[in-house]
């Protein structure tokens, strides 16, 4: 009996040892994980900045286009109907970068919610170090 302990001391020693390193590799695969779905959602970022200053010059330029049509035909652009046609562009303008943040919105990804066994397996960690003899 006295043999056999420490024997068993070993195996639990060995297996706390184990543990740790598969959960090493958990974690470093998580990471890498999370830092790959950042730079996607970093280049759909950026892309989603340039469509939105590409859709503002595209509104800028078609208001000016109007307003040299309503020039060119001697009505103001002030308003009436030819104010009413500039507030439909913008408002239309408004509408499709609403949509793309809504998309934005949707596409971005929740935070994952912790793990509800990281704090038991934190623990396990702490005692299994304590175990081996490491702080």
């Amino acid at each position: 009996m006295a043999t056999m302990a420490p024997m068993v001391i070993s195996a639990i020693i060995s297996a706390g040892a184990a543990a740790k390193t598969a959960s090493d590799q958990k974690k470093f695969a998580s990471a890498s994980q999370q830092q790959q779905q950042n730079a996607k959602m970093q280049q759909v970022n950026v892309k989603l900045a340039a469509d939105e200053r590409k859709r503002k010059e595209v509104l800028t330029q078609q208001q000016a286009t109007q307003r040299a049509r309503f020039s060119g035909l001697g009505i103001g652009s002030s308003g009436g109907s030819a104010g009413a046609v500039l507030e439909g562009l913008t408002k239309r303008s408004a509408a499709a970068g609403a949509d793309r943040a809504a998309l934005q919105a949707a596409a971005s990804p929740v935070k994952a919610s912790a793990n509800l066994l990281s704090k038991k397996s934190a623990a396990f960690e702490k005692n299994m170090a304590l175990l081996i003899g490491q702080k």
